[in-house]
């Protein structure tokens, strides 16, 4: 979460650590005549939708061995211990069993009403949600550098853009940018997230792809070339680029980013953008069938657009999200039908 320092230090707002610390600073930066966050409530904003993953699963923690249960002999979870859920995924067979259980159904589960409520309150304090009906995704970083909002959530890949972009500012109007966590839910916010606290969303971006069935000779070629440059001295030399702006003649790294290959240390006074993964998580938080894209479109649309923009209530928005889901796994149990365990689903559904 980038933030604007010079604003929060000049209206005595701290920086938050907690859900409900993020939404008093939210309403205490309107209180001071300002916007919290500009966001676009559209796909092309994550803003809105990015946490939904972290939160979410986050609620759902207690539940992951009554979902997962095709899991490697002897399994648990533990959640402590994030390599606990290493080679363990959840099936489409196990979200429809877990959905008609009432385990993963919106409008059966307490989690997600809890984190529907949570996500109204956030849109309420911390955004225009009439504006963000009309706002676009592309204009939310420019509405960040040029202080229309004094919070925007991004990776760090957005680090170099916004140094960039400040130092382009007549000097009135640039200011000094720190980063907070993303606040995490605690039990003040209910009793689901009493399994310790919020994974910030961290993942590795880079990665390497070679082809299956390339031709033998031009697969050594290509992984002989890889390991060239992921050699120490050479990625060394990648992430440690800087870069020139030819209008302001201001330097500034090409990637903030962690080299995520082992041995290449990271970028100096850039650690605190990475926070460990602290906790064992599965992804049972569903706002839409696996691998289904129509549920996954029509999530954005009622939960981002009809909810938060103020259209339709909680009930409301429950009851779609139940029915969406529901059509959405029967269309992925049919997508992976040769994958399907159709006995587990006798088995474990009367």
């Amino acid at each position: 979460m980038f933030y604007d320092k010079t604003f929060f230090d000049a209206h005595g707002i701290a920086a938050p650590t907690t859900w409900n610390e993020f939404i008093d600073a939210c309403w205490a930066i309107k209180d001071a005549g300002a916007l919290p966050m500009y966001i676009a409530l559209k796909p092309n904003d994550a803003q809105w939708f990015w946490p939904t993953g972290m939160i979410g699963n986050f609620a759902m923690r207690s539940k992951v061995e009554e979902v997962n249960l095709l899991h490697a002999e002897g399994w648990t979870f533990d959640v402590e211990d994030p390599t606990s859920t290493i080679g363990e995924s959840i099936t489409v067979d196990e979200a429809w069993v877990a959905f008609n259980k009432g385990i993963l159904d919106p409008a059966v589960a307490p989690e997600f009403r809890i984190y529907a409520e949570m996500a109204k309150e956030w849109a309420d304090a911390c955004t225009d949600p009439q504006a963000a009906l009309a706002a676009d995704g592309n204009e939310v970083y420019q509405a960040f550098w040029t202080g229309q909002s004094k919070i925007f959530m991004n990776g760090t890949w957005f680090i170099s853009t916004l140094v960039n972009e400040l130092a382009n500012l007549p000097e009135e109007q640039q200011f000094e940018w720190s980063i907070f966590a993303h606040p995490t839910p605690t039990t003040e916010n209910g009793d689901v997230f009493s399994m310790g606290a919020i994974n910030q969303n961290m993942n590795l971006r880079n990665g390497f792809i070679v082809p299956k069935g390339l031709d033998p000779a031009k697969e050594a070629i290509a992984i002989d070339f890889l390991r060239f440059m992921t050699s120490t001295e050479e990625a060394t030399k990648l992430f440690s680029l800087n870069r020139v702006d030819e209008a302001t003649g201001v330097e500034y790294p090409w990637s903030y980013d962690p080299p995520a290959i082992v041995g290449i240390p990271m970028r100096p006074g850039t650690e605190a953008l990475y926070p460990r993964i602290d906790y064992g998580e599965m992804g049972l938080f569903l706002t839409s069938a696996p691998g289904d894209t129509q549920s996954w479109t029509e999530w954005l649309t009622f939960f981002g657009q009809e909810y938060l923009g103020g259209m339709i209530d909680i009930d409301t928005v429950l009851e779609e999200w139940s029915f969406s889901l529901e059509d959405g796994l029967e269309r992925s149990l049919e997508t992976y039908r040769d994958e399907v365990d159709q006995a587990f689903i006798d088995a474990n559904l009367p």
